[in-house]
C-alpha cells in the first residue's frame, strides 16, 4: 500500500513489503523500517489455486482478473528448499540493511483453516526460520533436511500434523 497509494509514513512506521525484492528495495529507499518476506519465496499458501473470484457464469459480461492457466501470485507452491534459498539482502545496499528488522512468511485465511493450518504451516516456517538464525545468503547445510525432519517429528509426538519433509 505503501507504493501503489504513494503514502507519506513517519519514519517509524514498519511496513511489510510482501510483492517482491523490488518492492522491499523501494521501500528500503523511501528510509523505511522493514520485515522483508517476499510472496515469491515466503507465501506458504501458495499452490493451492487462485482465490480471486472467477466470472460468474449466470452473470454474462462478468470476468475475473485471472485466466487459464490461472497462474497469478500464489500459483507456485513454495516447499523448504525454494523457502531456504531466499536471500532477501539480495542486492540491497549495505547502507539500507540497518533498516530490515527481519523477516515473516505469510499464510492467508482465504484458503487456511483449522484443518489445513498445521500442514501448511509446519515445517516450511521452520525452513525460513532457518534463514533467519544462519542469516540471509548464507550455504544450506546437508543437515537442514534432517534438522526440519526431527523438528516434524517432535511436532506430531505432540499433536502437531506436519507435512512430510522427506522419506525416511
Amino acid at each position: 500500500m505503501l507504493l501503489e497509494w504513494n503514502l507519506t509514513l513517519p519514519d517509524s512506521t514498519v511496513n511489510q513489503p510482501w510483492r517482491s525484492n523490488e518492492a522491499l528495495s523501494q521501500v528500503l529507499l523511501q528510509g523505511h523500517r522493514v520485515l522483508f518476506g517476499s510472496s515469491t519465496h515466503w507465501s506458504l499458501d501458495s499452490g493451492n489455486g487462485a482465490w480471486l473470484n472467477l466470472a460468474d457464469p449466470l452473470n454474462p459480461g462478468t470476468d475475473s482478473r485471472v485466466h487459464p492457466p490461472y497462474v497469478d501470485h500464489c500459483a507456485r507452491y513454495k516447499n523448504r528448499r525454494h523457502i531456504n534459498s531466499y536471500n532477501p539482502l539480495s542486492g540491497e545496499p549495505d547502507a539500507q540493511r540497518y533498516l530490515i528488522l527481519g523477516g515473516k512468511v505469510h499464510i492467508s485465511g482465504e484458503m487456511t483453516d483449522a484443518v489445513t493450518l498445521d500442514g501448511m504451516l509446519w515445517p516450511r516456517a521452520a525452513a525460513a526460520a532457518e534463514v533467519l538464525w544462519r542469516g540471509p545468503g548464507a550455504h544450506v547445510s546437508e543437515d537442514t533436511a534432517r534438522m526440519l525432519a526431527e523438528l516434524s517429528e517432535r511436532l506430531v509426538l505432540r499433536g502437531i500434523m506436519t507435512s512430510m519433509v522427506q522419506m525416511e
